[in-house]
């Protein structure tokens, strides 16, 4: 195991911990946005630090930190990656969508507003794939984890 390896484990460990601390209110915040952000990049750069590794060298690289019983091998890091990147797309999204029926609508806010629906959509639908495709305990776990079990249009798949 190098050292940048141990480091990203370790930072994303930091960072899921950080995120089991959030209150409530917090949830889905721009401070919940910013860590599973930060989370993301870690993803990246663990996955090309493991890039060499074995299956069962990663496998004993994960054991004892919180990634151990979510990623099963290392194609998890991409997918989790993904799946964060949809989300947090779907999140900044709408955050645009409010903002701009709340106090920006002007002669271009109904071109803005299709454009970010439409973009909305996308992520919407790309993350509800991974989703499913990933199996309920999977989702449940990741969902656990990064602090969205809030996220309702994440969980309809499987109510």
């Amino acid at each position: 195991m190098t050292a940048q390896t141990l480091r990203h484990l370790v930072n994303l460990d930091i960072l899921i911990s950080d995120i089991d601390m959030l209150t409530s209110e917090e949830i889905a915040s721009e401070k919940h946005s910013k860590l599973l952000d930060s989370i993301r990049r870690e993803l990246s750069s663990l996955e090309v630090s493991v890039e060499d590794e074995t299956h069962y060298g990663f496998q004993q690289l994960l054991h004892g930190t919180a990634l151990q019983h979510g990623i099963k091998d290392k194609r998890m890091l991409v997918i989790y990656h993904r799946l964060l990147g949809y989300i947090l797309q779907h999140w900044r999204a709408s955050t645009k969508i409010h903002a701009i029926l709340d106090s920006q609508f002007d002669n271009h806010a109904d071109e803005r507003l299709e454009l970010l629906r439409v973009k909305r959509i996308r992520a919407k639908s790309q993350c509800k794939t991974i989703i499913l495709a990933m199996g309920q305990s999977d989702a449940r776990y990741f969902l656990k984890m990064f602090g969205l079990e809030q996220e309702t249009w994440l969980l309809d798949n499987y109510t």
